[in-house]
């Protein structure tokens, strides 16, 4: 396990020597999630506070489907390398100029860029365009987003995390 404390799960050597299929990263503490809350100016909701709590992130399939969370550090050697994407940059930085106040950016999809975001005053989960807060897709709850992607990407694999075809999208139908 690295320093960092991710969990990192199947090794991928048709990825690259170091790839891992699955990397979760530990859960933050309440005083994590409110340093966030305060740098990005947005509350979160109880969902996202949970989910947090119990997982600070994570990256499927080497990256295909990703959700972000807290960088204790922006090394890019060693151990430090397992951490999340950040959620901070997306929500203040990159964030798109017709986002919705309301709206956390909280994971994003390598096919396209496309980003995952958060209502955070109905707890849907919207799939939107990269740059934008178009929508492309719609969930009820993190949880049911979280539950139906990870059983939609696991299709694009065999049983060696290897994708059947790289020309098929790993991202949801629009």
């Amino acid at each position: 396990m690295p320093e960092t404390g991710a969990h990192l799960i199947a090794k991928a050597p048709h990825r690259g020597p170091n790839a891992w299929l699955f990397a979760l990263y530990p859960g933050l503490t309440d005083d994590n999630i409110s340093q966030l809350e305060s740098d990005i100016k947005i509350p979160f909701n109880e969902d996202y506070k949970i989910f947090l709590k119990q997982m600070n992130g994570f990256h499927f399939f080497v990256g295909v489907f990703s959700m972000n969370g807290f960088r204790h550090n922006y090394k890019r050697t060693g151990d430090a390398i397992w951490q999340p994407y950040d959620i901070i940059t997306p929500n203040t930085i990159e964030r798109p100029k017709d986002t919705p106040p309301h709206y956390l950016y909280i994971g994003s999809y390598n096919w396209d860029g496309s980003s995952l975001c958060m209502d955070t005053k109905t707890n849907k989960v919207y799939r939107c365009k990269r740059w934008s807060a178009e929508i492309l897709n719609t969930w009820e709850n993190l949880k049911e987003m979280l539950t139906l992607e990870a059983e939609r990407i696991v299709k694009h694999f065999d049983e060696f995390g290897k994708e059947f075809d790289s020309d098929i999208p790993t991202i949801p139908s629009a």
